[in-house]
Formats: structure tokens, sequence, C-alpha cells
């Protein structure tokens, strides 16, 4: 793995924290999926805490194109066995109150499948 500084210091935050698990593309998406179930094994096999951490994962939409897109993401979602919710603004507002609605049309979230791992390149490296 290559990068400008320090692992997870810029060119590869992106790869490094961030494992969403819809996408335009299967293969991304499953590559997404295997890479989500690795890391909890990590811990146990080299006595390293990963920093996984799974929470939601909730994207917006305020035009009706974008809620078509994210029919598309559920569609390949389903076909790798990952679950999508579809939110109304309204539901959106009961899990995140702070959120701006102004404008949202709807929603698509990742219940509890989304990860964030900024300190796993540490351990997949040491």
């Amino acid at each position: 793995m290559l990068e400008r500084k320090e692992l997870t210091s810029g060119s590869t935050w992106h790869a490094a924290g961030l494992l969403p698990l819809f996408n335009l593309s299967y293969s991304v998406g499953k590559l997404h999926q295997y890479s989500v179930a690795l890391y909890p094994s990590l811990e146990a096999e080299t006595g390293l805490h990963a920093g996984l951490s799974q929470v939601t994962n909730i994207r917006l939409a305020t035009t009706k194109d974008r809620m078509d897109e994210y029919h598309y993401y559920a569609g390949v979602a389903r076909t790798i066995g990952v679950d999508v919710n579809f939110l109304t603004p309204g539901q959106v507002k009961d899990i995140w109150p702070l959120a701006n609605m102004d404008g949202v049309i709807g929603a698509i979230q990742h219940p509890c499948r989304h990860a964030g791992a900024r300190e796993t390149p540490f351990v997949l490296f040491q």
C-alpha cells in the first residue's frame, strides 16, 4: 500500500475508512461485502483491534432521478444479499433528528451494515 505520509492520512482515507455496501457495481459491492466480513476476524487473528465500527448509512435524495438511482442500488444490493430500506423524510428525521430535510423526497438506508475502520490499515500492515 502506498500513502503520501502515514496510513490513512489522505490518499487512502476513503478506502481505509469507508465501506459502503451499496454500489452501482456488483463486483465492487461483493468486494466491500467481503471486507466488512473480514475485518471482525482480524482482531482474533492478529490480537490487534482493527477499529471496525458498523453503523447505519443513509443517503438522501432530493430528486426523482436520485431516488431512481437508489432503486438501482437496491437491486444490486439484493443480488449480493445486502438489505436496504427506503425511508420517507419523516423516517429519516426520526433516525437523525438534526438532519435538514429541506427538499428531501426520500432516502435509502443500510441498517447497521455500513462500516468504517480507520485503524484497520495499521492492523493489516503490522
